[in-house]
């Protein structure tokens, strides 16, 4: 049957999805965001021409890795908002420290440096890195949140807020050790301040009833 004019193949959204996946990984090769067009091409092993039948430009090729990153990181949220978790301290000092491990040993950092800057001032670019990127994972904290308050371990609360005075320091400190270098010259021991930060969040938000007793206070600078 032949095809309508200006429908789409019946493999469009596949091989769209497979340039994405591509450019992904150009992207976080690289490390480079002022690929132009035609080296975003080359990279996918395609014309330019054909390039721009699936993301019509250099914008949309970007976008499109990004929301393939998205797609790639949504199992691992899916632990952080459903999997095994225990006594709050212990749940949450174990979410913190996979988001580190992730952030340090796979391509998370450099997904977060590039979405940021790719994002920063840019009103296509910037909701793009945050539908994708950074609102996923902080729903993800924040479903683990609202879980110990229905289970009566953590008190009502905006479980957003929460979730937003949790991971935010977090994120703020592995950009300033990894992605700004400042562990060449202000180290800070990340898990001592992971540990730490935990210890005063669940603190401020613990049922008094609830004995802080999953993490041994031996571990945990004061």
């Amino acid at each position: 049957m032949t095809r309508l004019k200006g429908s789409r193949n019946k493999r469009y959204e596949e091989e769209r999805e497979r340039l994405a996946a591509a450019l992904f990984e150009a992207l976080i090769q690289t490390e480079d965001l002022s690929l132009s067009f035609r080296q975003m091409a080359d990279a996918c092993e395609v014309s330019p021409s054909t390039l721009r039948h699936y993301f019509t430009n250099r914008k949309g090729a970007l976008k499109a890795a990004i929301q393939h990153a998205g797609k790639q990181g949504e199992p691992y949220l899916e632990m952080v908002e459903e999997g095994e978790f225990g006594p709050p301290q212990e749940s949450l000092l174990s979410l913190l420290r996979y988001l580190h491990f992730g952030w340090s040993h796979s391509k998370l950092g450099d997904l977060h440096r590039l979405g940021l800057e790719a994002g920063l001032g840019d009103q296509e670019m910037g909701p793009a890195y945050l539908r994708n990127l950074l609102e996923p994972s902080l729903k993800a904290f924040e479903k683990r949140i609202s879980l110990h308050i229905e289970r009566g371990e953590l008190r009502p609360c905006n479980a957003r807020y929460a979730a937003l005075s949790l991971v935010s320091p977090l994120f703020l400190l592995m950009l300033h050790q990894e992605q700004l270098f400042g562990a060449c010259d202000f180290p800070v021991e990340i898990d001592a301040f992971i540990q730490h930060h935990t210890k005063a969040f669940v603190n401020a938000h613990l049922f008094s009833t609830v004995p802080l007793d999953s993490v041994s206070a031996s571990t945990i600078p004061s």
